[in-house]
């Protein structure tokens, strides 16, 4: 798999693996926190399944400000894809584990197959995202991150 195929490939591998019953989800990437954003960067290869398809999680990664979220909230930070672009989302409503065919496996944004849960983030006065021992903002995705690395994991 090279060049631009790669990604057709990788989805069409994806597609036939489910309809043998095998689905295969991909969550290669972790959730940190730079500079107050959360960034969601590639790790361990750099695909994550999005609505039942695999996408490609840019190198630089993408960041999400706590700007206009309400302090004292726990988020769900969702990814998405917006006219071909991963963006990430904060909402506070539940997650759910797809059940449909080509995102089976994958937690959800509850309700909407479209937003594939990456992590949680709770939100502190500023609005800022916490980073404490005692509010910690988690990856969903992956294991977390190294000793020494930020909190957010």
């Amino acid at each position: 798999m090279t060049g631009d195929n790669n990604l057709s490939e990788v989805a069409n591998a994806a597609t036939a693996r489910d309809n043998l019953g095998v689905p295969q989800t991909y969550g290669q990437c972790r959730l940190t926190l730079s500079g107050g954003n959360l960034v969601l960067a590639p790790w361990n290869g750099n695909l994550l399944t999005i609505a039942g398809a695999p996408q490609i999680v840019p190198e630089a990664g993408v960041s999400l400000a706590a700007t206009g979220l309400m302090p004292g909230t726990t988020y769900l930070i969702c990814a998405y894809m917006n006219s071909g672009t991963m963006t990430l989302e904060a909402s506070t409503p539940a997650h759910a584990t797809s059940t449909r065919a080509g995102n089976k496996g994958t937690e959800i944004k509850s309700g909407d197959g479209t937003r594939s849960l990456v992590g949680m983030a709770r939100v502190i006065t500023g609005p800022a995202f916490a980073d404490t021992a005692a509010q910690t903002a988690r990856c969903l995705v992956v294991q977390p991150a190294a000793a020494g690395a930020s909190r957010v994991r």
